[in-house]
């Protein structure tokens, strides 16, 4: 009997997730909820050993960015809240972890992703960024998870830094972070004082800061 070996697995079920959440486009929402959770859920329920960065993390962007495309062609913005939740849950879990077995490259990859995802698609998801924000009501007006998705990664950017030891990885992405809240402050005008996310998390960041060896 061929038994599968815990990556095999975790790449299986993790094409079930994936299926999951795409026919629920056809078949309603309860489908949509229990493919994002479950996905979310996913990488905690199978062990492969050692916590792989890379394979978690690309993993995680392509839920990220299929649960807001599924948010875009139906109204169900919950998916995207449940998106920035798993991510800030997961970015917490590594934070967590020893660096040794947790690097931070694929989790620094990972943030400028999913926050360039949040900033281009959500803008997609109703016509708050279109129209008069009064025609939608609150629980569907995209815009709170814009400005919520923008302020998470700034602050696990700016924990990247710290934990990096403002090295050349999480300057880097510090960098890209702040280029691209400016860059959706300019693009989206209900958006705008993104770009005082960005400049406050510059300014809070003090290379000088830098723990000696």
């Amino acid at each position: 009997m061929l038994i599968l070996s815990p990556s095999m697995t975790f790449v299986a079920m993790a094409g079930i997730v994936f299926a999951a959440g795409f026919v629920s486009i056809l078949h309603g929402p309860f489908l949509a909820l229990l493919g994002s959770v479950g996905g979310f859920l996913l990488p905690a329920l199978i062990s492969t050993g050692k916590p792989n960065g890379w394979l978690l993390f690309l993993y995680l962007a392509a839920l990220v960015g299929g649960s807001l495309h599924v948010a875009r062609l139906r109204p169900w913005l919950w998916l995207g809240w449940i998106a920035l939740a798993g991510s800030v849950a997961w970015s917490l879990l590594w934070i967590d972890m020893p660096r040794s077995i947790a690097p931070v490259e694929p989790w620094a990859l990972f943030l400028v992703v999913v926050l360039a995802a949040f900033l281009e698609i959500t803008p997609l998801i109703g016509r708050a960024f279109v129209t008069d924000d009064a025609v939608l009501p609150w629980w569907r007006n995209p815009q709170p998870l814009a400005f919520a998705a923008g302020i998470a990664v700034a602050l696990l950017s700016f924990a990247l830094v710290r934990i990096d030891d403002y090295r050349t990885t999480g300057l880097v992405v510090l960098a890209l972070v702040t280029a691209l809240l400016t860059f959706a402050a300019r693009r989206h005008r209900p958006m705008e004082w993104l770009s005082v996310v960005g400049a406050v998390l510059t300014v809070h960041v003090q290379p000088g800061a830098r723990r000696t060896e």
